[in-house]
């Protein structure tokens, strides 16, 4: 398969990129960013770096290097909740990759949303506590969730998933942390990382995927590392 995957410079989008990498299934990664990527991850025979200077124009040469993909990983996003790229980066990318898709593949393309167990949807509610970031991230999730019904006479099927975590622990005190704490709310980042990457290959009946389903996401992905599970007609 072949995945393009954001944010990639960014504590989650990082542990994403190692773990695609990884990956006996994916055979290709294209990784969008405005810079240059440094490490192993970089030096991957499967990592493509493309660098888009703006999320929100994708030139040609960028367009091309789309082509044929499978599944996208958006682990970009602000915590100061900027609409133009917690909604306008995703919006574009996905207008962007639906001119490029393989309309007789009989696969789907799966795109993964990464938002926020706190996100809200409801753009009227009144919020005291990061309302601009929250606000944001729902606006995100209901229009990217809109968007197969928005495509009209494009072939081929396309899955969009929200993945809300909880708090989200590095691997080195996630352990020591749930351990004390629990993790009613708690995944470590290589757990998220192996949830997302569980739901684009696989795909889900959900749409939306909460704490508790992302942990039992976790423990497929180890216990199921190849065989896809969900299809849908």
């Amino acid at each position: 398969m072949k995945v393009v995957l954001t944010g990639s410079t960014g504590f989650i989008g990082g542990e994403v990129l190692n773990q695609c990498i990884a990956h006996p299934r994916i055979a290709s990664i294209v990784v969008l960013s405005r810079r240059e990527l440094s490490g192993p991850a970089a030096a991957s025979t499967k990592t493509k770096i493309v660098i888009l200077k703006d999320f929100l124009n994708y030139p040609e040469e960028v367009l091309s290097e789309l082509q044929d993909a499978d599944i996208c990983i958006w682990s970009l996003g602000t915590y100061r909740g900027k609409q133009d790229v917690e909604v306008g980066y995703p919006i574009a990318f996905c207008n962007a990759i639906s001119r490029v898709q393989n309309e007789a593949s009989d696969t789907p393309f799966r795109f993964v949303y990464l938002s926020g167990m706190l996100a809200i949807t409801n753009q009227d509610e009144s919020v005291h506590f990061l309302s601009s970031p929250r606000k944001a991230k729902g606006m995100a999730e209901t229009k990217i969730l809109a968007r197969p019904e928005e495509r009209g006479g494009t072939k081929r099927s396309w899955e969009t998933y929200v993945v809300r975590p909880g708090y989200v622990l590095s691997k080195e005190r996630g352990g020591m942390i749930t351990a004390i704490f629990g993790n009613a709310s708690m995944l470590r980042v290589d757990e998220l990382a192996a949830a997302m990457i569980e739901v684009a290959l696989n795909g889900h009946p959900e749409r939306r995927l909460f704490h508790p389903t992302l942990v039992k996401e976790v423990a497929e992905y180890h216990r199921n590392f190849m065989k896809p599970r969900y299809r849908r007609s």
